[in-house]
């Protein structure tokens, strides 16, 4: 039994969307089709479910505030190390190349999502 879903979304959103899961090779009804067969796949898991739509929402100015002061602190993290080190009279002959933050985002959200089973 197949049942049809409708839903109200803002014409920009949709066509942003739709364009992004094309190119990704997804439509829009399989976008759809994976949240709910995820839901359904941990539905023991109310917190595995929360989790990810709370990892879909629009980050808060306050949570944009707070990552960027963590964000800050992994940059300054750096220098400290250079510091000690010169301090102790010791190198560090390795690469130290910071990411920029949004492949370390990427990178993350790919991860987490590899962990849920989701790619």
């Amino acid at each position: 039994m197949v049942v049809q879903m409708n839903t109200r979304i803002d014409a920009k959103t949709k066509r942003d969307g739709d364009e992004v899961f094309a190119r990704a090779g997804y439509s829009a009804s399989q976008v759809v089709r994976m949240v709910w067969e995820y839901a359904a796949r941990n539905a023991s898991d109310a917190a595995a479910v929360n989790a990810l739509l709370e990892s879909l929402k629009e980050p808060t100015a306050d949570q944009d505030a707070q990552r960027e002061m963590r964000m800050q602190a992994v940059r300054s993290s750096g220098a400290l190390v250079d510091g000690l080190l010169e301090e102790r009279g010791l190198s560090w002959t390795g690469p130290y190349e910071p990411l920029p933050y949004a492949e370390l985002r990427e990178r993350a959200l790919i991860e987490r999502a590899s962990e849920k089973g989701l790619l």
